[in-house]
């Protein structure tokens, strides 16, 4: 892309972030100005990120942080009486979104519901057994992929062509050294991971990923 074109689409999106502002600022004054802003639950999120040229690539589908991670920003009602600007380090995903809502309004969670509210902790808690991974995957031709993450390292498999990439996080947010080479022990323990959520799930559509030892 050219650097001018990359430019312009940079300025364009953040445009379009301006433009989200403003509208989610109408509905919060409306929310004041109908008198329920004490008691309402106002959760932003997103259902995909946008990679905006980096690792010059773009748009959404690839397991890369700026594709993959998505903000998750939890208002409790003011009448709560809760500390706000608090960071909960815990992997959420959007299939915690209903349980959270269900759990807030006092209503019974679907058993059919996969995800978990986080209403736990924004009361301050932690809850033990909180997943410890969360799996991600796309059907994107060669560049198909499957992810796994605990908020602390990253695992890629893209599936067609047999890459893997190992970031570490914590020293790499923005995912620029690939350890997967240097890292024989992490690989194998992210690799078996892996193996273990595509086995778990069964059937005639789920391939074990066959990969070379490290």
């Amino acid at each position: 892309v050219d650097p001018a074109q990359a430019e312009r689409a940079r300025r364009a999106y953040f445009a379009l972030v301006t433009h989200v502002d403003a509208q989610i600022n109408r509905i919060l004054l409306e929310l004041k100005d109908q008198g329920v802003d004490d008691n309402t639950l106002i959760l932003f999120l997103s259902d995909h990120g946008e990679l905006l040229g980096d690792h010059e690539l773009w748009a959404k589908a690839l397991p890369f942080d700026g594709s993959a991670r998505i903000p998750f920003l939890l208002r409790p009602p003011p009448s709560w009486g809760l500390r706000g600007g608090r960071v909960c380090d815990d992997i959420v995903e959007l299939r915690d979104v209903l349980p959270t809502f269900c759990e807030a309004a006092g209503a019974a969670v679907p058993a059919c519901v996969e995800g978990r509210s986080v209403l736990p902790q924004i009361l301050g808690e932690r809850p033990q057994d909180w997943r410890a991974t969360l799996h991600g995957e796309h059907e994107f031709g060669d560049e198909s992929n499957h992810w796994l993450t605990d908020g602390h390292e990253k695992y890629v498999w893209f599936s067609a062509r047999g890459e893997e990439l190992l970031f570490d996080l914590r020293k790499d947010p923005r995912e620029e050294l690939n350890l997967a080479s240097v890292r024989p022990d992490r690989l194998a323990f992210w690799r078996n991971r892996l193996i273990e959520e595509l086995a778990a799930r069964g059937g005639d559509r789920v391939s074990v990923p066959c990969l070379p030892s490290p």
